[in-house]
């Protein structure tokens, strides 16, 4: 995808539409792992967002230093999510549309890439 440079917009605005959407993995727990529900999100980090921004309060920062911490956050994530992450756990929706488990990025996704 990356290759496909200024192309990229055309392409991955003409949909293949068929009742599956694509398999990424031939391990069926890999590909369980690429499935989310959009309301996943904000049950998984929510909460998350809340206790860090309370332990960095608890800690000295303010709360407006708190609160430029997660603009910056979500400013640097989507700087870095990229046209790879994009398609690949996303961008795919743009070509199966019906694929209604691909519109976000996936929680466990997210574990396997902090992982150290």
């Amino acid at each position: 995808v990356g290759h496909l440079g200024e192309a990229y917009e055309k392409w991955v605005h003409q949909p293949i539409v068929t009742k599956d959407g694509p398999r990424f993995f031939a391990n069926e727990f890999c590909e369980l792992l690429t499935r989310t529900k959009w309301w996943v999100i904000p049950l998984v980090w929510l909460p998350v967002v809340c206790w860090l921004v309370c332990i960095s309060t608890q800690r000295g920062l303010t709360p407006t230093e708190a609160a430029l911490a997660v603009v910056g956050g979500i400013f640097i994530w989507t700087l870095l999510e990229g046209n790879t992450f994009h398609y690949l756990l996303h961008g795919c929706h743009h070509k199966h549309p019906l694929d209604g488990l691909r519109l976000v990025f996936p929680p466990a996704a997210t574990a396997i890439l902090c992982a150290p």
